[in-house]
């Protein structure tokens, strides 16, 4: 059983339709929701930690400042293949790449400004769940459906 970050970023945030409508989307795969809450990561944690990896790319310090300008809806899901599922109902990270029927291409507007972030690969989502894990209080068993 595969589990995966999932994150409704600012853009879903703030425009509440859109996001609301991703993620009603997540929830129809049928995908297990193990931890669902809103909450505002520190920046330094989005920066050190979650997007360490783009650190000295062009676009680290906007998408830095982006996740860090509103509360996020932080949401680790479970299921078989659900990296798969999760990536294909979103489509491509550039939303003007993007499917038009898939949530980045239907709600994105530019580049990363594509509503949802999710692990991109069972490798990715493993040390994300670690990694996000050590923020929250996931409370096993309980049900966030």
């Amino acid at each position: 059983m595969e589990k995966m970050l999932i994150l409704l970023k600012p853009d879903g945030m703030v425009r509440r339709y859109s996001g609301a409508r991703a993620l009603k989307s997540i929830l129809e795969l049928g995908v297990d929701i193990k931890f669902f809450q809103v909450l505002k990561p520190k920046k330094e944690f989005l920066a050190d930690r979650h997007y360490v990896e783009h650190k000295g790319k062009f676009f680290y310090d906007n998408l830095v400042n982006f996740m860090s300008s509103t509360e996020l809806a932080v949401i680790i899901a479970s299921g078989d293949n659900v990296v798969e599922k999760v990536r294909t109902l979103l489509g491509k990270t550039m939303c003007e790449k993007a499917d038009p029927l898939s949530i980045r291409g239907r709600y994105g507007t530019t580049k990363g400004v594509n509503l949802v972030h999710a692990s991109d690969s069972n490798e990715t989502a493993d040390k994300e769940v670690k990694l996000w894990e050590e923020i929250i209080n996931l409370e096993e068993g309980k049900d966030y459906k």
